[in-house]
């Protein structure tokens, strides 16, 4: 039996250092089993970055069931988590491999055991039990009802969990407008509720890379067009000639394709113009 146990416990321990490392033989794999696959985005994105791995057989197993172990593990690498508190539950040992994050899930204050002081780490972790330990994790909550088809089939104790992961887009439900809140979670599953709330702890990559692109393009495209002395009224807008923004003032420019300052002074100063202001 003891022997029966430990095998068990190693195999968790093999597959959570696969479903989360940054190190892996088979981390930029082409993954055969995830090519059609409904989240092969987001995995591809997570592996990329070196937050997830594949397995050593060329698959990622989207559609693997998780642990409660498991799940807690992915949320606080994930969210970075560190504080640690009390692990109370009486099937917990401190020699199990999950017992570190057990503890610091504790800290967050985004789990709970069951009514008899277990907390059932190898079970597999239901939609429901996920959502609420994200929302608690976020301290997000809701008043409102969830809307989907089964909702008298969630629990009490998740309606505002749920909801509010609803609401923020965090988790959605399928496509015949059920939520399904005793299905077990998937691998995929997990990375597409914890996706877009790790982009806005983090911040979206792609959408960076797309601001300093048009930054830089925004810079190639100032340009100078002409100078301005005292009393001038007008000066014909010219770009003939490119120059780095020298920003002194402001003005405005009208339909006839004039530059009319709003300040005056004896100085002659450079006039630099942009897609987004125009100054002097």
């Amino acid at each position: 039996m003891k022997a029966k146990l430990a095998k068990k416990r190693l195999s968790s321990a093999i597959a959570i250092s696969l479903l989360f490392s940054s190190v892996s033989p088979v981390a930029f794999a082409d993954f055969q089993d995830v090519t059609s696959h409904w989240a092969k985005t987001i995995i591809n994105e997570w592996v990329e970055s070196g937050r997830i791995t594949g397995y050593e057989d060329g698959t990622f197993k989207p559609n693997k069931q998780i642990t409660r172990a498991e799940f807690i593990h992915v949320l606080n690498t994930a969210f970075g988590f560190n504080s640690k508190g009390d692990v109370i539950f009486t099937d917990v040992s401190q020699n199990s491999w999950y017992f570190n994050d057990l503890a610091i899930a504790m800290g967050v204050g985004y789990v709970q055991g069951y009514e008899d002081g277990t907390f059932r780490p190898e079970n597999n972790i239901t939609r429901a039990e996920a959502a609420v330990m994200i929302a608690k994790a976020k301290a997000i909550s809701s008043d409102t009802t969830p809307n989907v088809k089964d909702v008298y089939d969630i629990p009490r104790w998740a309606v505002s969990s749920v909801a509010s992961m609803i609401e923020r887009g965090y988790i959605q439900g399928y496509e015949d407008g059920t939520f399904r809140p005793k299905n077990n979670i998937t691998r995929a599953e997990t990375l597409a509720m914890l996706d877009k709330i790790v982009k806005e702890i983090t911040g979206n990559p792609d959408k960076e890379k797309e601001k300093d692109k048009q930054e830089n393009k925004q810079e190639n495209k100032t340009i100078v067009v002409g100078t301005t002395t005292a009393g001038e009224s007008k000066d014909r807008v010219s770009r003939e000639t490119r120059h780095s923004r020298n920003s002194t003032g402001g003005g405005s420019i009208g339909g006839s394709g004039y530059y009319t300052p709003t300040k005056k002074s004896s100085d002659t100063s450079l006039i630099v113009l942009d897609d987004k202001n125009i100054s002097i």
